[in-house]
């Protein structure tokens, strides 16, 4: 009797990942295996093999406790996502992110992963100041982030020629919704407008990003899994957006709408700017030829969001 393939998922506690797996199209014909770093993950997947690991990987040794060969899928999601972090936690951070991706290379090569998906970041774009921010331009990034992102991608890019492995690099957007990280941006605004009680006051933000709902990112990694066989080049890169910009003020203004209209909205002018934070929008013709379609407007999204945390 053949043995079952693997399908493995790191950073299986975190933001996106929870997300997909609640959403995965999962089958008893594979074995799944779901790595975590500090806090394990509650798998509610009923009638599936699966296995929980805790490792740490950026130690290659620690690599040697997952599956030697029949890896169909490895994604990964792994990573230390924070953005504009100080000076003195550059290091740690580009640490981080590349030695997993260098570890990562070297385990699709011994174990004949087939497919590897690899969660980079809108943040390669930083110092671009191109109004769309397309797959194939120049990147040059002024934040660190963005910098351990695409020096990732580019191991990537040398390991794909030395490896079987096929490599899909989805550079995310601004992703928002249910379980996000309470640091960033809309879970922060939402606390900040329920705690105010006549007046609140935001920076007078101008700038626009590009807002996609967590489940029309799920949506997306679902349709470039379906559409692996298609997938001919052995790396290949797609922005996870919905090509659409949306001004901070423009979220402030609806959040505050939401939650509580009598508030005194104050838009206070600032002259500070945080190197690397421009305006973004992503060009996303590549997974519209897939077949994507944006299924949560930015209105939606927030109003869904805001019912789900009526009282956070």
């Amino acid at each position: 009797m053949n043995k079952k393939s693997y399908i493995i998922f790191s950073g299986s506690n975190g933001f996106v990942a929870k997300n997909f797996l609640n959403n995965y199209p999962f089958n008893k014909k594979y074995k799944y295996v779901f790595i975590y770093r500090k806090k394990k993950p509650v798998i509610n997947i009923k009638n599936i093999d699966y296995q929980l690991l805790k490792i740490d990987l950026k130690e290659n040794k620690n690599l040697k406790k997952l599956p030697k060969k029949n890896v169909k899928i490895f994604y990964h999601f792994a990573a230390n996502p924070d953005t504009f972090l100080s000076k003195s936690k550059f290091d740690y951070q580009f640490h981080d992110n590349t030695k997993m991706v260098m570890n990562i290379c070297k385990y699709c090569d011994t174990a004949s992963v087939k497919n590897l998906f690899f969660s980079s970041s809108v943040y390669v774009y930083s110092g671009s100041r191109n109004k769309e921010f397309n797959e194939n331009q120049e990147t040059y990034p002024q934040e660190i982030l963005g910098s351990s992102k695409l020096s990732s991608e580019l191991i990537l890019n040398s390991w794909s020629a030395h490896i079987k492995t096929k490599i899909l690099i989805m550079r995310f957007f601004t992703i928002y919704g249910p379980g996000a990280n309470p640091n960033q941006f809309i879970p922060k605004s939402i606390k900040k407008i329920y705690k105010a009680k006549k007046n609140v006051n935001f920076t007078n933000n101008e700038i626009c990003r590009d807002f996609i709902h967590i489940d029309d990112v799920i949506n997306v990694l679902i349709l470039l899994t379906k559409n692996l066989p298609k997938i001919k080049d052995k790396l290949s890169i797609f922005n996870v957006g919905n090509g659409k910009k949306i001004k901070i003020t423009f979220i402030i203004k609806s959040l505050v709408k939401l939650i509580n209209p009598k508030l005194n909205l104050k838009l206070i002018s600032s002259r500070e700017q945080i190197q690397g934070d421009h305006s973004h929008c992503a060009n996303i013709d590549k997974i519209k030829k897939l077949g994507y379609k944006q299924s949560i407007s930015i209105s939606s999204g927030l109003k869904s969001l805001i019912n789900e945390n009526s009282h956070p």
